[in-house]
């Protein structure tokens, strides 16, 4: 499919999910707010709006502080805007509600080293209990997440991300 076809049908799902929002919102459905503002996000993403993205599962977590998912997706869409501190303040939120979630300690420790805090990714990256093949499992990760995050680093190399 050709990009602009892509990027029109994007536009058009994001019509419709913006619909969908002031609809929930005018009849108070909370729930179907939050996960259509959790979408929104994630289109914007995929269209590279990550600020306008960022903006969208704020709206979803101001909603439902408790949404384990766009806490997530808000840390991605940070840290692929550069923003890693405060992707690291949205990974924290979420591992606060879903400590389950090893991809998303992962996710923190990239950020982590991004900042240079080597000691604190270390830590990040041992919550996630990723081990050996961290590859094939940060690979198994990135599948499951809606906003797309960057491939794994070398785990061997001296100067540890350079993207």
């Amino acid at each position: 499919m050709s990009s602009w076809i892509l990027c029109l049908v994007c536009t058009v799902l994001l019509m419709e999910t913006m619909m969908l929002v002031a609809t929930a919102e005018a009849q108070e459905d909370l729930q179907v707010a939050v996960v259509a503002w959790n979408n929104i996000g994630i289109a914007l993403s995929s269209q590279g709006n990550l600020t306008g993205a960022i903006d969208a599962f704020r709206e979803a977590t101001k909603r439902n502080p408790s949404y384990s998912d766009a806490w997530a997706n808000m840390g991605i869409a940070l840290y692929n805007n550069s923003s890693y501190l405060e992707a690291i303040q949205a990974f924290d939120k979420c591992t606060s509600i879903d400590r389950t979630n090893k991809c998303i300690y992962y996710a923190k420790g990239l950020a982590y080293e991004k900042l240079g805090n080597r000691s604190e990714a270390n830590k990040a990256y041992g919550k996630a209990g990723f081990g050996e093949n961290a590859s094939k499992k940060w690979e198994v990760c990135k599948s499951n997440f809606t906003v797309s995050m960057p491939p794994l680093p070398d785990l061997n190399r001296e100067s540890f991300i350079k993207h």
